[in-house]
């Protein structure tokens, strides 16, 4: 989608999703098979860290904030939560157990000189820690949690000062959109799907082929049958995405 070119820069990191983790693996091991997800990206140096949450069928998003290096505050972890389902308070303790093993992994392999953050915060960061439940606009059904986690990180990254602090946090609210608008991504995203499909047309002919009876596909394809196939190929891409009121879903 459109927000998405927005991400590509020194000011966010963006993570596909944050899951629990495995009770029978050992917490070193998994931090480090997790640390693979940023390999060569110092987090502490982004404004913000984006995470959306996957548990029991539902999405929330984690924003991480981080400070200027020049300010005396630590990080906020805030938790968006549409249907407020996720316990904010375990999340904040993963998310916090996490950075605190990136900090101590940073302190071992990086020189105080180095360091990302204000020297008084680098040295007392796991007490500078700050969380917050974030009161946001909730979704009015029970399947658009993953919708509204994509239009929170829209608005968000919109809207977002380069450092977020405290007093920033007036920018969220029940009234920070309307319920319904995190539902209109739903068009945006068919809309994009089906252009990604029409941009390869050839494709989807070719797989029409493979899918043809044996007898079929050993005849030369004549103009206006290669036609045919490319034109049945966009009326069944258009009808893989149907767009109903309350979802979209395959046919």
């Amino acid at each position: 989608m459109s927000f998405i070119s927005q991400i590509g820069n020194d000011r966010y990191f963006v993570e596909n999703s944050w899951q629990s983790e495995p009770k029978s693996e050992d917490k070193t091991t998994y931090f480090l098979k997790l640390r693979r997800w940023w390999k060569g990206i110092d987090i502490f140096e982004k404004a913000y860290v984006l995470l959306p949450v996957h548990a029991e069928t539902h999405w929330s998003l984690v924003i991480i904030c981080m400070p200027a290096k020049e300010d005396q505050t630590g990080p906020i972890i805030l938790h968006l939560d549409s249907l407020k389902f996720h316990s904010s308070r375990l999340i904040f303790n993963v998310i916090s157990r996490f950075l605190k093993e990136e900090w101590n992994y940073l302190n071992e392999n990086v020189s105080s000189a180095e360091c990302p953050l204000q020297e008084t915060v680098w040295k007392n960061f796991p007490r500078k820690i700050e969380k917050k439940a974030i009161e946001v606009p909730q979704q009015e059904n029970d399947y658009d949690c993953g919708l509204f986690v994509l239009y929170y990180m829209q608005r968000f990254i919109q809207e977002a000062p380069e450092r977020l602090q405290k007093k920033d946090l007036s920018m969220f609210g029940k009234r920070w959109f309307r319920p319904e608008e995190p539902s209109q991504l739903r068009g945006e995203i068919r809309r994009l799907l089906q252009k990604c499909r029409e941009a390869e047309p050839k494709t989807y002919a070719t797989e029409l082929c493979v899918e043809a009876e044996p007898n079929d596909v050993t005849q030369p394809m004549s103009s206006e049958h290669l036609q045919e196939t490319v034109d049945a190929a966009a009326a069944k891409d258009h009808a893989l995405i149907e767009c109903s009121e309350n979802a979209v879903y395959c046919v």
